[in-house]
């Protein structure tokens, strides 16, 4: 990982404790690692939704679907009119 930063900044140091946390909560991720499944290097090019484990993961894809329901329909509203527009009065 080092090699990787090159030095010990900011960007190394979250790393890993992102590492540090989700190997301590993820022993599915512990045991790819262990089975060679998933290597080092790929280890520590993952994303954090990556490192989660299984619940995290889901419970982060329904948030989102949620979030996209939402900002679907607030884009229907738009188009519909059903959002009030604010005019600026100007005084002459």
């Amino acid at each position: 990982m080092f090699n990787e930063f090159r030095t010990r900044n900011k960007d190394y140091t979250a790393k890993y404790r992102s590492l540090s946390f989700n190997l301590k909560k993820n022993s599915q991720l512990v045991e790819m690692l262990l089975r060679g499944e998933v290597s080092g290097d790929q280890l520590i090019h993952m994303t954090a939704e990556e490192l989660a484990h299984e619940e995290l993961k889901k419970l982060v894809f329904q948030l989102k679907q949620a979030n996209l329901n939402v900002n679907a329909n607030d884009v229907g509203r738009e188009r519909n009119g059903g959002r009030k527009r604010l005019l600026k009065s100007q005084h002459k």
